[in-house]
């Protein structure tokens, strides 16, 4: 794979999400190594097996084709014998990739035309004048030409066929597109030393770079900046164009006063880029571009500047990729989509909110997922502020902050808010970043509000998923699905308690959990409606004082030694009489058929107590799910993992409780899980949808039967914490 090398590969097949058939020859020109090729297109390729686009191995036919799968043919013209062949196969694993990707690159080039859905390609060699020169150079490593697909069979029909798709300039409005020819002899008529050098500073630079970048071509904003610090962007009095490239440059006219303005030499630089040698693109894919860019322009009007400086920022990037009405296989067409929002959303602050924002201002102001009452995604986004007018539901997370002495961090809202101002708050509290689950805002919330981190995630527990609606200042209304956690404080994290005054935090201290039962109980309207609603209820009030801690020896808790017997009374995560509402509707509802008794403290073969006619294979398989999680816990180099694994496992000296595996036809989800303080047994519920596909699986692949289960049931006994005070590796 040497320097100007030329491979020639034939590809045919189909696209199913777009229902192409292609039929192409296709020079490649390795501008870097066979294994930088690879590495590049490797997340490509991944990506594509997982979700099944394309088969990576290949099976040789007698033709000489390769075969990956029906929806892609690959046919390399080369001699099987050749080391040229193999390294063929390696180039042909590379170029599987996304068939739509592939197009959009070639229309890109130029080289894409399309006639009656069907696509035809003539896909041409620039540097080489004519096919026998070609040809001679392919038969160096042991290639044919393959001209089937080929129309223009000689030099100068190639050279007429490149004039018409090369682009030489943006014409001034009106009038014909010139020539490469009069091009050239315009700046050779004025001189290209006369013309005016643009510095990398100069607005309309900035502002085509900022522009590219927010369509995702940071290849031709890089080039352009390239080429401004190598001087070759250059302004003079030419005639017949407004923008053209003359050899390795672009050149501007400023002889029409009504096309000098920025954001017109902006269009003009969008343009000119593309045709570049560089990039080639013909003359209608250059011309969509710039009329993309005016049309952002006609929309932002007087803004369009500041806006066009941050459409590029990741804020920008995030708010097309979690708002469905925004998304677009053409970020041109998406990022139009966003200034139509954003003007909407302007207008709206003024007429809900009486506020005039900028649509640049608007861009960074913090955004919210919108969810349904049941806090399923809508695909839709908002700004906080008229999330908050509106009443759409979203979601937030609250944390409970307590130490060994029984006392919870409470913090007071600062009367600026909007909601709740001036009311005692949970410890923590915050709304979810776009993309982000319930975990990593609790993670990320608790480092930024007081200062902890990194959070110690086996003293992070999880209360449950609840609805909030409250009316505040201003005609704010908040309605969201808010998640509840517990986070027990550590003796040395409680030195480093900083919380975040300016947060919208007035002041925050450490209470006792007694007071401030009694304080709810006398003035409940000093606490947020969250707040009193976690210590009115028995079980959440129950978990927060005394479920968490009990047993809790903070000056021991990162000293416990992993190897001495821990106390063999379980602390209950939820009890038979504290099951979250969502599974008490699910008591005597259990399928005994598939209930099997898993005891810990048994030898493997001892360790299933079936009943049921099903229940000796359900048997067989959590056995062998117990194996995986034996193999993990002798393989795992994480101290705290082992340790729990030894412990699930009855790899420790005091007896396990034993786990009762049920079955519930009504479970709504997966599985669930409780402990029985009457039987000191943890008993996780699976849904019987979920059993019976384990037993299907089981039939044909047992292993992934037991990983699955595996997975399963160290999730479930994550939760329970079932066997000690200390380890909770979720």
């Amino acid at each position: 794979f040497e320097d100007n090398t030329w491979f020639l590969i034939r590809l045919s097949g189909t696209e199913n999400a777009a229902r192409l058939y292609t039929e192409a020859v296709v020079d490649f020109i390795p501008e870097m190594t066979l294994e930088a090729v690879i590495s590049a297109a490797q997340p490509q390729i991944d990506a594509l097996k997982k979700v099944g686009k394309i088969i990576m191995g290949v099976e040789e036919r007698k033709d000489g084709a390769l075969v990956s799968n029906e929806n892609l043919l690959v046919s390399i013209n080369a001699n099987p014998q050749t080391k040229t062949y193999a390294r063929l196969i390696k180039l042909a694993q590379v170029l599987l990739r996304s068939k739509l990707d592939y197009l959009v690159s070639l229309r890109e080039k130029g080289m894409l035309s399309t006639r009656n859905g069907s696509i035809p390609l003539s896909l041409l060699c620039y540097s080489l004048d004519t096919l026998k020169e070609r040809s001679a150079l392919l038969a160096q490593y042991g290639l044919k030409l393959d001209t089937s697909t080929i129309r223009l069979k000689n030099a100068q029909e190639i050279e007429n066929w490149l004039s018409r798709k090369r682009d030489a300039a943006r014409p001034v409005p009106g009038s014909p597109v010139p020539s490469q020819a009069q091009v050239n002899a315009s700046v050779e008529k004025n001189g290209w030393d006369n013309a005016q050098v643009i510095g990398v500073n100069a607005p309309e630079i900035v502002l085509a770079v900022a522009y590219l970048r927010s369509i995702g071509r940071e290849d031709m904003a890089e080039y352009l900046e390239y080429l401004v610090k190598a001087g070759l962007i250059r302004a003079g009095p030419f005639e017949d164009f407004l923008a053209a490239v003359y050899n390795k440059s672009i050149i501007l006219s400023i002889n029409y006063p009504e096309y000098n303005a920025t954001l017109e030499k902006v269009a003009s630089l969008v343009h000119g880029v593309g045709a570049t040698f560089k990039f080639k693109n013909n003359y209608e894919i250059n011309t969509k571009r710039e009329h993309s860019f005016k049309k952002l322009v006609d929309i932002a009007g007087p803004e369009a500047e500041s806006l066009i400086v941050v459409l590029s920022s990741k804020q920008a990037k995030n708010l097309i990729k979690y708002d469905e009405r925004l998304k677009s296989d053409d970020q041109e067409l998406a990022i139009i989509k966003l200034a139509e929002q954003l003007k909407i959303w302007q207008q709206e602050f003024k007429v809900k909110l009486g506020k005039d924002i900028s649509l640049a201002s608007l861009v960074k102001e913090e955004f919210f997922e919108l969810i349904n009452e049941n806090g399923k995604l809508l695909g839709r986004i908002k700004p906080r502020k008229l999330t908050h007018f509106d009443g759409d539901f979203h979601r937030d997370i609250r944390v409970f902050m307590v130490n060994g002495r029984r006392e919870v961090l409470v913090q007071e809202r600062a009367l600026s808010k909007d909601i709740e101002p001036g009311c005692f708050a949970e410890s923590v509290g915050g709304h979810l970043n776009l993309g982000e689950n319930y975990y990593a805002a609790v993670l990320r919330e608790i480092g930024e509000e007081v200062g902890i981190k990194p959070v110690h995630r086996t003293r992070l527990f999880e209360i449950g998923n609840f609805k909030d609606e409250v009316f505040g200042a201003n005609h704010a209304i908040n309605r969201s699905r808010y998640a509840l956690y517990v986070y027990l404080v550590s003796p040395e994290e409680e030195k480093i308690i900083t919380p975040d005054i300016v947060d919208g935090i007035a002041e925050a201290g450490f209470k006792a959990i007694s007071e401030v039962k009694q304080d709810i109980s006398r003035q409940p309207n000093k606490f947020t409606i969250s707040f009193v609603k976690a210590f009115n209820d028995e079980v959440i009030f129950g978990l927060i004082s005394d479920g968490f801690i009990a047993g809790h020896q903070q000056n021991k808790l990162e000293q416990t030694d992993p190897t001495r017997t821990l106390p063999s009374q379980p602390v209950p995560f939820v009890s038979e009489d504290n099951i979250p509402v969502r599974y008490r509707d699910l008591e005597g509802s259990f399928n005994s058929d598939l209930e099997c008794i898993l005891d810990l403290s048994l030898p493997a073969v001892q360790r299933f107590i079936p009943a049921g006619k099903d229940a000796k294979q359900l048997a067989a398989i959590l056995n062998g799910a117990l194996d995986k999680l034996e193999n993990l816990a002798i393989t795992s180099n994480d101290v705290a993992l082992k340790e729990y694994l030894r412990q699930i496992l009855g790899r420790v000296d005091n007896r396990a409780p034993p786990i009762i595996i049920r079955v519930s036809s009504k479970l709504p989800n997966e599985a669930a899980r409780y402990y029985n303080p009457k039987t000191g047994i943890a008993e996780i519920i699976f849904n019987a949808e979920f059993i019976n596909k384990i037993l299907s699986t089981y039939q044909t692949n047992p292993g992934q039967a037991y990983l699955s289960l595996a997975i399963r049931i160290f999730h479930e006994l994550g939760h329970t914490r079932f066997v000690s005070q200390y380890c909770l590796y979720r």
